[in-house]
């Protein structure tokens, strides 16, 4: 029994002082799933409450516009180390996401009426969608104490639907009067038509439309060991070397109308919802024209800066923050038409990046970590653990997500778990030598 607690302390002290300056499996092969969903309004504490009951304020949601946001992406890769300052890899991933945002005019609407006595309401809705693949290579080399890493891709938006005109409006003066005008264009590297009409795709004339329309682009980092305890770094990601080129366009039109002296009426008889169901049911099923784009389209960009410290030996605690900014749409390349069809330019869209985290390394084989950060209006409190057994690595985290601004009532909101508007959630697995 007495060799007990000795045992335990020379297990630890392996565990801690084992060389970490070596890669712990020379090869690997791994994949990593994730998926994440945030709104701006509904949270936790609305859905699970102690009445049971689906608690949702009208007042307090029309204050503020709606949003909405979804995302999953799937990765596999492939890591060779060659030594602890050289190595490679290859990856390939998809990724999908879509972010809608419905104004607090039509909110106000449906909480108050027009009891400001305001009849006329018109505003514009905004929505986008996007599936992303990529494919390409990872190379990384140490320089003293100068890391650089190098990511260069190729990117093909499978699906690229910038944002389409939505306009609405609302006239209450005599009954009800509601117009909505919208127009979708729905981007492809791939002919549509033969697909929505009930047939199927040319699989080599396919796989040639993908190989000539692809995109490239290129992440990059670099990082510096200031001191023992402190490095610093500086990442850019996608950015972009050559757009990706969309040769075909699937429009989609709606105009839908209703005018009705009797709202109540119509809506306890299902005029009002049958009238909104057949218009959502024509533009989803019969889309309006095809044609020939030659749209140019690009991955967002990424720019960060960040810091790593570690107060004490070898990597037991690490500390990390970073400050950046994302550029979503970035006007780098005309998207003008190789047929002389000038399109519009998506808005171009800028947000502020910021987050701070620590992680604890019980040596080698697991790691604890949380995160808070504030990226592309949304903020993250990220909760994660690694487990790595040398031939098998696990990575598993859980994110609390809330669309909400960068004050500090914003903040002080997404930190409440019950106050929580949205989820993510990561799974990770690698297999090596």
């Amino acid at each position: 029994m007495k060799k007990t607690p000795v045992l335990c302390l020379f297990l630890c002290a392996a565990l801690f002082l084992y060389a970490e300056d070596k890669p712990l499996r020379f090869i690997e092969l791994g994949v990593e799933a994730d998926a994440a969903f945030a709104n701006s309004f509904i949270s936790v504490r609305d859905i699970f409450n102690k009445e049971r009951t689906f608690v949702l304020d009208l007042n307090k949601l029309a204050e503020h516009d709606l949003g909405l946001m979804v995302t999953a992406k799937a990765t596999v890769f492939f890591n060779l180390a060659l030594n602890a300052g050289l190595g490679f890899g290859l990856f390939t991933s998809i990724k999908a996401d879509t972010v809608g945002t419905l104004p607090r005019t039509v909110l106000s609407l449906i909480a108050h009426g027009n009891a400001d006595n305001q009849y006329m309401y018109s505003d514009t809705m905004r929505l986008t969608a996007n599936v992303f693949a990529d494919m390409g290579v990872r190379v990384y080399k140490k320089f003293g104490k100068l890391k650089l890493t190098a990511l260069p891709a190729l990117f093909i938006p499978l699906v690229y639907m910038p944002e389409p005109s939505v306009v609405y409006s609302v006239d209450t003066r005599n009954g009800l009067n509601v117009n909505v005008n919208a127009s979708a264009d729905l981007y492809s590297p791939v002919p549509l038509e033969s697909l929505m009409n009930g047939g199927g795709f040319d699989i080599n004339q396919s796989l040639n439309e993908l190989l000539v329309s692809h995109g490239f682009d290129l992440s990059f980092n670099a990082e510096f060991e200031l001191s023992s305890k402190l490095y610093l770094g500086a990442s850019i990601i996608n950015f972009p070397l050559k757009p990706a080129l969309l040769n075909y366009r699937t429009r989609y039109d709606l105009a839908f109308s209703l005018e009705n002296e009797q709202l109540l009426e119509s809506i306890m008889d299902d005029t009002f919802m049958k009238n909104i169901n057949d218009a959502i049911s024509d533009i989803l099923v019969e889309p309006q024209y095809y044609d020939n784009a030659g749209y140019k389209a690009i991955r967002p960009i990424r720019f960060d800066f960040y810091t790593i410290s570690r107060p004490l030996r070898r990597n037991l605690v690490l500390f990390k923050t970073n400050i950046g900014f994302s550029v979503v749409n970035a006007a780098l390349f005309n998207v003008r038409s190789a047929l002389t069809r000038q399109f519009k330019q998506p808005e171009v869209r800028y947000y502020f990046n910021i987050g701070s985290g620590v992680s604890v390394h019980l040596g080698r084989f697991a790691t604890l970590g949380a995160q808070i950060a504030y990226q592309e209006q949304m903020w993250h409190h990220q909760f994660s653990l690694g487990l790595n057994l040398h031939f098998i690595a696990i990575d598993l985290a859980l994110s609390l997500q809330s669309l909400a601004p960068a004050t500090k009532e914003g903040f002080l909101d997404s930190i409440k778990l019950n106050q929580a508007k949205g989820i993510g959630l990561t799974f990770g697995f690698r297999l090596g030598i």
